[in-house]
Parts: structure tokens; C-alpha cells; sequence
């Protein structure tokens, strides 16, 4: 059965009229990128987050939210006008692509609005499906969302977003009407959908399984002051504890830069300070999340890959010690509050176990300094972003390695006098 969530107003009580809704919303004229009436509907839609006493209880939202505000956009256009300045020059000028067919995860539910946004921003029409397995936090943004369409209908009419259970024959009509398809899910979910084609033209911009880690110097936690260590521990919890770990770039893996002795001072102040995070946030584990994450790291132990295991209740992270990080413990990863912990003598030694999967890496006293003259020591495609506590879960336009702004538009050269 389908289903909407957001549809152009004329269609918003037929959902099984969704042909027409798609074929609506695909004809539509294209926008300019950074077209006023996007800015105006996002800007709104920040807005109503962050003065809603409900979505307080959603500090991702708010924090997509803040992340969109006026000032933000009005940076990310400057940049962009700078580069359409110099497009320009040399006869090069950008346009929209057509219409994006975005596909969400379940896992992360409200990560469709990052490319939808951006989608939206380079001019293109936009057509989302989203998962059947809906949790509070998306009804309350789905809410906001159709309040803010009823306010600007030229986006409405330019936006539809759908359910409905898996369905290769309904995918493939709605990717037969798109020039862009924007695949969010892992490796399966990837390549499950690249068996339904597009037309020829089309692009698909994939986010396949990533896996992210933190690079934590020891001697630099040793040394921080009670106060930059309770900052440390708060934006270590934003990093790896709001969506349970299932969000990609949220590190699963620590890899501590030490002397032994000095890895152990380190550990040993840092975790107090994330356990006193925890409580003052009130984390806590539901029993079935707990048995899960339990039986995944007695499995990791029964394999060999992990040594011994620390913090096994509820409202604590669990904590595995390990001589490798290879790519079975990657895969192997129970997430809900684990980490993998590994002991490395240098910085260079722990950029040598990186691999393509990994994406987002964390740097807690690691700087710019230490790493720009070791990138290019990095394993083949391994990692897209090194990041500053608290910014693990920042979407930006760069994103796994792609400028998705460049992803969604296309340039038109005029070569004539």
C-alpha cells in the first residue's frame, strides 16, 4: 500500500494516484540553485526545530536544525556564487539536473533531509521514499515539514515523499523519471537497488556500509584540564552515542596513540568523564539492546578478536580491548555503546590500519600539522574526513569523498562570441 508522508497539495489525499503525484512533481520547472523560494522554505523549516518545545526531545533534529540556520546557508551560497563568478569566466554555467529520486535508510531515519536540502538548493525537484519503520522522530519532522510546504507551495509542488513496503517495479518507474538517484543504506541495500536500472543519463550517488574510528593521543587527554575534558566526554556523546552508533560516521573503533603505560593514564580519566556524560544524560540501553550488544561482543572474544571485555551494564559503553582492528572486527561490530579499543605507538603506525570502508575518523589531540604530510600514506581510498570532537555527525557537501552540490547539478558551456 502506499503511502504519503509529503505531496504537492492537489494530491495529497490520493496516494494511490502516486503515478500522477511523481509525473507532477517531475514536471515541474526547474529552479535557479539558491533560488530564493528554497532558501525561504529551509529557513523555515530551521526555524519551526528550533522554537518547537516537541523537538527538544530530538537533540539530532535540533542540531540539523541549527546546522541549517539562515547564517549557515548564507555562507554555503556565498561560496557558491564565488564559483559560479569564475563558471562563468570561463564560459561554464551552472544548472540543475532534473529530478531526484532520494531513497532513505531505516536506520537513521531523518538523514534523507541533508541531500533532499541539498537537492533542493541546486535547483532540482525531489522525490523521497522512506522506510516503513517510522519512529516518533520523523512523524514529529514529517509535522513540521508538511506545515512548512503549506507555506510555500512552489517547493510543495516540487516535493513528494512516499512509503511503501519493497517494490522493485514501483522503484524502478519512480528511477525511470529520475536524473539523479540518491541511495542512502548499506552494501546490500546498494547493490539490491543498482539491479534496477536508470536511463542512461542519470547518476546515482551511493552511500554504501562506511565504518568510522576515533585517533586519541594520549598524552594530550592526560594533560586537559577538568573542564576541556567534561567538553571532551559532551561532544564525544554527541559523536558516538546519539543514534546508538548506527549512524556512519560515528566511531565504533579508538585508536589510542601511546606508550602503553601512557594509553592507561589516558583511558583512565577519559572514561570516568564519558560515564559522568552518560549519566547526566540519562543513556541507557533497553534489555534487548543490551543482550544484543552483549552477544555480539562475546562473539567478537569467542573469535579471538577481542581480548577482554570492559562495562557490560546497561548505562555504560562497553569496552573491547584489542591487538588488531582488522576488517572482520569492523564487520563484526555490535554498535549500542561499544568500542573497540587498540593501543598504537605512533600516529603513522595508526593510519596504516585504515582501510576504504573507514570514513569518518575523530581526532582528539591529533592536529592539521601532524597529519597533512602522512595523507598521503593513507591505504587506497581509505577515509573521507577527519573531524574535531563533536562534528562526527556534521553532514557537509562534501560528503564520502563527493561535492554533492557538483552531484547534483551539471554545466552547460557556451564556446560562441
Amino acid at each position: 500500500m502506499m503511502e504519503y508522508l509529503l505531496a504537492p497539495a492537489s494530491f495529497a489525499a490520493k496516494p494511490d494516484d502516486w503515478r500522477a503525484a511523481a509525473l507532477h512533481v517531475a514536471g515541474q520547472p526547474l529552479l535557479s540553485p539558491f533560488d530564493p523560494r528554497a532558501l525561504a522554505f529551509i529557513k523555515d523549516v530551521s526555524n519551526a526545530i528550533l522554537t518547537s518545545r516537541e523537538m527538544r526531545a530530538y537533540p539530532e533534529l535540533m542540531a540539523m536544525a541549527h546546522h541549517l540556520r539562515p547564517a549557515v546557508l548564507a555562507k554555503m551560497e556565498t561560496d557558491y556564487r564565488e564559483s559560479e563568478v569564475l563558471s562563468h569566466k570561463r564560459g561554464a554555467y551552472i544548472l540543475p539536473l532534473g529530478l531526484a529520486f532520494h531513497i532513505a535508510p531505516s536506520n537513521v531515519d531523518s538523514v534523507f533531509i541533508y541531500s533532499w536540502f541539498l537537492s533542493m538548493l541546486a535547483g532540482n525537484s525531489n522525490i523521497i521514499r522512506l522506510s516503513r519503520k517510522r519512529g516518533g522522530q520523523l512523524e514529529a519532522l514529517c509535522d513540521i515539514l508538511r506545515a512548512a510546504l503549506a507555506r510555500h507551495p512552489a517547493i510543495a509542488d516540487r516535493s513528494l515523499a512516499l512509503s511503501y513496503e519493497p517494490d522493485d517495479a514501483i522503484t524502478a518507474e519512480l528511477s525511470g523519471l529520475c536524473q539523479a538517484r540518491i541511495v542512502w543504506g548499506g552494501d546490500a541495500t546498494v547493490q539490491a537497488l543498482r539491479a534496477i536500472p536508470l536511463p542512461a543519463l542519470a547518476r546515482e550517488v551511493a552511500f554504501p556500509d562506511r565504518f568510522s574510528l576515533a585517533l586519541i593521543d594520549a598524552k594530550a587527554v592526560t594533560s586537559m584540564s577538568a573542564h576541556d575534558l567534561t567538553n571532551l566526554a559532551q561532544n564525544f556523546y554527541i559523536d558516538a552515542f546519539w543514534f546508538d552508533q548506527r549512524a556512519c560516521s560515528s566511531p565504533r573503533l579508538l585508536l589510542w596513540i601511546g606508550a602503553p603505560d601512557a594509553v592507561r593514564q589516558a583511558q583512565s580519566v577519559f572514561w570516568p568523564a564519558v560515564a559522568t556524560e552518560l549519566a547526566r544524560r540519562g543513556w541507557s540501553l533497553s534489555p534487548a539492546a543490551m543482550i544484543e550488544r552483549m552477544t555480539g561482543a562475546q562473539s567478537l572474544t569467542a573469535q579471538g578478536l577481542v581480548t577482554r571485555i570492559n562495562g557490560q551494564l546497561a548505562h555504560e559503553a562497553c569496552r573491547l580491548e584489542a591487538h588488531q582492528s582488522g576488517p572482520e572486527l569492523r564487520e563484526r561490530h555490535p554498535g549500542l555503546g561499544t568500542f573497540v579499543e587498540q593501543q598504537v605507538d605512533t600516529l603513522e603506525a595508526a593510519l596504516g590500519q585504515l582501510s576504504a570502508r573507514d570514513q569518518t575518523v575523530l581526532c582528539i589531540g591529533v592536529n592539521t600539522e601532524a597529519l597533512r604530510p602522512l595523507l598521503s600514506s593513507l591505504p587506497a581510498r581509505a577515509v573521507d574526513r577527519f573531524v574535531a570532537p563533536g562534528q562526527a555527525l556534521v553532514f557537509e557537501t562534501i560528503w564520502d569523498g563527493m561535492n554533492l552540490q557538483e552531484r547534483l547539478t551539471r554545466i552547460v558551456t557556451i564556446g560562441i562570441n
